[in-house]
């Protein structure tokens, strides 16, 4: 089971879909795996400390609508960086396994996931 996580600047009616309101992915919990980052190179987000400027303000919703307590997001988020971090360590920058949906990367910023190779662009 997965559970992925938007960045709205404005609050949504309830049961609303993120993505149908043009909500930014931030990323997502996979079953076994720590939260996978989401960057938007584009949008000037490329790293965890990106998106912790840009969650100070907006809101945070799940796939489902339901709005989301930030720090409690922002926690996890933290923690997964550090997981992803050991993980990568032995890595040379920019590593990419190969993966059927999305990349995990590995940058001097740190830990990144994201869906498209162009993103990186």
């Amino acid at each position: 089971m997965s559970m992925n996580f938007y960045w709205v600047p404005n609050l949504l009616p309830h049961g609303t879909d993120p993505e149908e309101a043009g909500a930014l992915h931030i990323g997502k919990y996979s079953s076994g795996y720590p939260f996978m980052l989401r960057i938007h190179p584009r949008r000037g987000i490329r790293t965890l400390a990106d998106w912790l400027e840009k969650m100070k303000t907006g809101h945070i919703y799940d796939e489902a609508g339901s709005h989301t307590e930030r720090e409690r997001l922002i926690d996890h988020m933290k923690v997964a960086e550090e997981i992803w971090s050991s993980y990568w360590k032995d890595h040379p920058l920019g590593t990419v396994p190969e993966r059927s949906q999305g990349e995990d990367v590995h940058t001097e910023e740190g830990i990144a996931h994201t869906r498209h190779k162009d993103e990186f662009s």
